[in-house]
């Protein structure tokens, strides 16, 4: 759960982890 790269790179494992 890095949330300090880009949002893009944020948004993908994102929407894995918060399905």
């Amino acid at each position: 759960m890095k949330r300090s790269t880009s949002p893009i790179h944020v948004s993908y494992p994102d929407l894995i982890v918060k399905s």
